[in-house]
């Protein structure tokens, strides 16, 4: 009779594959020499933001720029995640059609894995919105910050939201955007 199952041991397989964040390209964007992120990761303090409307603002992307391997743009539990390419800054735009007045937005850095915040450069951007082409100013945004924009949207057609390294280095720049009223 064998001391471990089979079973037993592809269960702990499975679980170590899951765990190990089996295809999360974004841990692969890290500074040269870094060392690998552990499991567990270090909980910084999130906004609360209305993941409904901000779900709203995803559905108006109209226009999306992201050029090389790092540039990102999807929607999470968290808010919406726009990472900048390595080279150039990913371009949002969102349809807005004249139909809202008014946007409480939120700008953070998701959770870094605990290894990336010993990365000095990791979690650092530059962030500019744009209401028809016109600036807002541009921002910096860290994985020390917590940033909340009220922009009025009175008679807006196109809202863009660009994001860049901020210093240079793409390195876990997880940027995220979250609503916390759209109306």
């Amino acid at each position: 009779m064998p001391l471990i199952s089979s079973k037993y041991v592809l269960l702990l397989l499975t679980v170590i594959i899951l765990l190990s964040g089996c295809g999360d390209r974004y841990e692969t964007i890290q500074a040269p020499g870094a060392i690998a992120p552990k499991l567990t990761a270090v909980q910084a303090a999130l906004p609360t933001i209305n993941i409904e409307k901000t779900r709203a603002l995803f559905a108006l992307a109209s226009k999306i720029e992201i050029d090389d391997k790092a540039g990102l743009f999807e929607l999470r539990k968290e808010g919406i995640l726009i990472h900048p390419g390595e080279k150039s800054p990913s371009k949002i735009s969102f349809k807005l059609a004249r139909s809202y007045h008014k946007m409480i937005a939120q700008s953070f850095i998701a959770t870094l894995p605990a290894d990336a915040t010993a990365v000095k450069e990791a979690g650092t951007v530059g962030v500019e919105f744009l209401l028809d082409g016109k600036s807002m100013g541009r921002f910096e945004v860290s994985r020390d910050s917590n940033n909340m924009k009220t922009i009025n949207l009175t008679n807006a057609e196109l809202l863009t939201v660009v994001v860049d390294n901020g210093d240079g280095k793409p390195w876990f720049d997880w940027f995220m955007l979250g609503v916390t009223e759209l109306k």
